[in-house]
């Protein structure tokens, strides 16, 4: 089972997000990104979830367990 964690944030440099994803067989893969655009920090974590869900469907991931500190874009 294919384990995942995102987190976005908002700083006076920009808005950014981080997605870590821990492979079955026990590699990893790590994604940063910059956006081009402003938000709030909430709609920067939401952001972050579609980006980890746009990868795991590339790789045709069927099961995931997906972490967040957001209680807010989890539920």
């Amino acid at each position: 089972m294919w384990n995942v964690n995102f987190d976005g944030a908002v700083c006076k440099e920009g808005v950014g997000a981080s997605v870590w994803m821990q492979l079955p067989g026990g590699g990893a893969l790590n994604y940063s990104y910059k956006f081009s655009f402003d938000c709030t920090n909430n709609e920067a974590k939401y952001e972050a979830l579609m980006l980890a869900i746009q990868v795991l469907k590339s790789f045709q991931v069927k099961r995931v367990v997906i972490h967040g500190d957001s209680e807010l874009v989890i539920k």
